[in-house]
């Protein structure tokens, strides 16, 4: 992914590897993106930045 794909309010998932149970997919909502990396918000209100190359893709209706 890149700057150019994402815009405030996307649905994003990363790889997250969860330790006993391998990793999983967590979903991400982006609040900004600037030149080198995203804001992004986890479901629980965790918000960090992350750069785009950590960003596995756009997750669908059926993943949210």
């Amino acid at each position: 992914m890149n700057r150019a794909d994402l815009s405030a309010g996307d649905r994003v998932g990363r790889w997250w590897d969860t330790g006993a149970f391998g990793p999983n997919l967590q979903p991400l909502t982006v609040v900004r993106v600037n030149r080198v990396t995203a804001t992004v918000r986890t479901d629980q209100g965790s918000e960090f930045r992350i750069q785009f190359q950590d960003l596995a893709r756009r997750l669908t209706s059926d993943e949210l």
